[in-house]
Parts: structure tokens; C-alpha cells; sequence
């Protein structure tokens, strides 16, 4: 049985259609204006995203200010500048989240 496929689904999309299909995703996300997020292993090179710069990245556009760790401060220190040239508020603290006391001075 050959079941035909919606028109949307068959249409070829272009970049500019896909533009749009972001911004009105924007609308649907969650705004954390004036919260605190904390991240941890926010770093990575400039030209790489790992999960907590993505994360940290992420919560940012969405308003939180971002208190981020990675024990390579260099690291963090891309990520911060990334989301402050791009309008955010971000800072990195060098910790080891594997390390539970470190952890719990950073959040105290």
C-alpha cells in the first residue's frame, strides 16, 4: 500500500524558509530573563560546541544569566565571550564537577 506523502512534506526547503520556521520556534521557547542558570563544563574551543557550552549557550539566548564552571578557565572564558558578544550575561568559574565539595563551595 502506497500511502502519498503530505505537500509540505514533499516541498524542497530553502534556507530563508527555515529562517522563518526558527524564529517562530523562538516564540515557543521559555523566557528565563532574570534567572540564574548554573552550567557546568561550559567550555570549548571557539570553533567547537560540546554539551555545556550548548546548554549554557541555550539558556542564554532565553534571557538566564549564566553561571557556568570548566576546569580549562581558558575554555570558559570562549564561552563567556560568546554569550556576552551576543547580548547575554555570563561568567566561569574554574571548577571540577566531578569534585562534590568544589561543587558545593561553587553554589554556596
Amino acid at each position: 500500500m502506497h500511502h502519498h506523502k503530505p505537500e509540505w512534506y514533499q516541498r524542497k526547503w530553502h534556507q530563508r524558509e527555515w529562517l522563518e520556521i526558527g524564529v517562530q520556534m523562538q516564540h515557543l521557547m521559555f523566557d528565563l530573563s532574570g534567572k540564574v542558570a548554573l552550567v557546568t563544563g561550559i567550555g570549548g574551543p571557539v570553533d567547537a560546541t560540546g554539551n555545556g557550552k550548548a546548554i549554557a549557550q541555550l539558556l542564554a539566548r532565553q534571557g538566564a544569566i549564566i553561571e557556568g564552571t570548566d576546569i580549562d578557565q581558558a575554555a570558559g572564558a570562549n564561552t563567556v565571550a560568546t554569550i556576552c558578544d551576543a547580548g547575554g550575561t555570563a561568567r566561569c568559574s574554574r571548577v571540577n564537577a566531578t569534585d562534590q565539595l568544589a561543587v558545593e563551595k561553587w553554589v554556596n
